[in-house]
């Protein structure tokens, strides 16, 4: 910046930070002197240093590294294949630590059956690592979310499952099961009291009706005194 008289009034400068702030001001200075012919005061000339920002996508590969590097068992790698026709052999790779835990399962090369022999090779490899061998795969359901396919799989001893409330509380308040995932619930298929429209009028009916109102209120307090979920509805 110039004053009126055209003199320098003020040098402002971006730098990275691999230059500390004065060695900038003393080359600002040598440059002016060397190539123009100015003297300038070194108080003159300020330095403002861009920030060391990496790239989001930088970020979230070390996020997850890090996140990764504290688990138990980190998933390595998903190899099929097809040792003859319509037949499929999956290998599933863990990591735990240094170690390399491989669960391999075969059968018909179908869709369904391909989720299905991943799912039962994760299990073998998991018990290679899990003090307590036995675990047996329950179900696996291939579900649909951030513009993802995720595959859910329940196992008896670990995995993940998505289920209602109402099956899984007394499981919950025994911390059998633990919720992952309180801010995610959804609404689940309705709970209807069906009944004749000419018995609606019936004391009985309604007596019913009222205490099935109660008794389901009663359990959604329960459920959410376990979970801290309350009803999503």
């Amino acid at each position: 910046m110039a004053d009126r008289a055209g003199g320098i009034e003020e040098v402002h400068v971006l730098t990275t930070p691999q230059i500390q702030p004065k060695q900038v001001v003393r080359n600002v200075e040598s440059a002016l002197m060397a190539q123009l012919g100015l003297k300038v005061d070194h108080r003159k000339i300020s330095v403002a240093q861009t920030a060391d920002v990496k790239p989001i996508q930088v970020l979230e590969q070390e996020a997850v590294s890090e996140a990764a590097s504290r688990r138990k068992l980190v998933f390595g790698e998903l190899v099929i294949q097809s040792p003859r026709p319509r037949r499929v052999s999956i290998r599933v790779l863990l990591r735990s630590g240094g170690l390399d835990l491989e669960g391999m399962e075969e059968g018909v090369d179908e869709a369904r059956s391909r989720v299905q022999l991943a799912a039962r090779a994760a299990v073998k490899a998991m018990e290679r690592e899990l003090e307590e061998g036995g675990v047996v795969l329950e179900g696996v359901r291939v579900v649909e979310a951030f513009d993802r396919k995720i595959v859910l799989a329940a196992v008896h001893g670990a995995g993940v499952v998505q289920t209602l409330d109402l099956l899984a509380s007394s499981a919950l308040e025994q911390r059998k099961l633990i919720v992952l995932l309180p801010g995610t619930s959804v609404a689940g298929p309705p709970v209807s009291v069906v009944y004749p429209p000419a018995s609606h009028r019936l004391a009985k009916v309604r007596v019913f009706t009222q205490f099935t109102l109660e008794l389901m209120s009663r359990w959604q307090r329960r459920v959410a005194a376990v979970t801290g979920i309350l009803d999503p509805a």
